[in-house]
């Protein structure tokens, strides 16, 4: 019978244990896509930046800075520039690296680097900085977005690695850049909080556990939609 017992109390001590990893802090995914080049006169080029935390406060975080070029019919050519793995402890990367990497993030000027990812893909004709024209701030229910935009019912947006939107919030989607039909949403999800700061959908961002297709407490992405018109 005490075996009995001391078996239980083991098992309920290693199932509370694994609860409370989870209860140290939010997991959540951070997509920034920031254009810094008119390419051609038709396609974007960007910088992006990756952060997620599969299993809250407790885990190790992955970060990663890349570039992205789009263009008008939503082909995406992306590369990564660096990949920096931290911990709560300091155990992991080297800040002052990263540091580096999250200027050159903020920079608006072209790097040679960002020169020969170009070259990779495309014959460059022109190229024009300083997109501030093409930088919004215009907020739509899903209902108006769709008929300003003539987009079909369920449209997708994409992001970094190709992950897709789910299901729309109905009440408010957040625009914050437009380039003909290239346009991007700031999508704010943060299941803690229920505040008009929600905007957007979540992504099926992969996960570690599986079993669901949005398991993540915070999504704060940024998305990309071909639309139909060129407003």
């Amino acid at each position: 019978m005490k075996n009995k017992t001391l078996r239980y109390l083991i098992l309920f001590l290693l199932i509370f244990a694994h609860v409370f990893s989870f209860a140290t802090g939010p997991s959540y995914v951070k997509i920034k896509i920031r254009p810094i080049a008119l390419v051609n006169q038709n396609m974007i080029l960007c910088k992006t930046f990756y952060e997620i935390n599969q299993e809250g406060a407790q885990a190790i975080v992955d970060v990663r800075f890349g570039l992205l070029l789009i263009s008008p019919e939503g082909v995406f050519f992306q590369t990564e520039t660096f990949h920096y793995v931290r911990d709560n402890y300091g155990q992991y990367g080297n800040d002052s690296i990263y540091e580096a990497h999250e200027k050159i993030f903020n920079a608006d000027k072209i790097t040679d680097e960002e020169n020969t990812f170009l070259k990779e893909f495309i014959y460059i004709e022109s190229i024009e900085q300083g997109l501030e024209k093409y930088f919004i701030t215009e907020s739509y229910s899903y209902i108006d977005f769709m008929n300003r935009y003539k987009m079909k019912d369920n449209f997708t947006q994409r992001t970094v690695n190709n992950y897709c939107s789910l299901k729309w919030s109905p009440e408010k989607i957040s625009i914050y850049f437009k380039y003909k039909n290239i346009v991007m949403i700031r999508n704010n999800n943060d299941e803690s909080f229920f505040d008009e700061s929600k905007s957007g959908s979540n992504f099926n961002v992969p996960s570690w556990w599986g079993g669901r297709s949005d398991p993540y407490n915070s999504q704060n992405i940024d998305g990309i939609v071909i639309t139909t018109n060129k407003l």
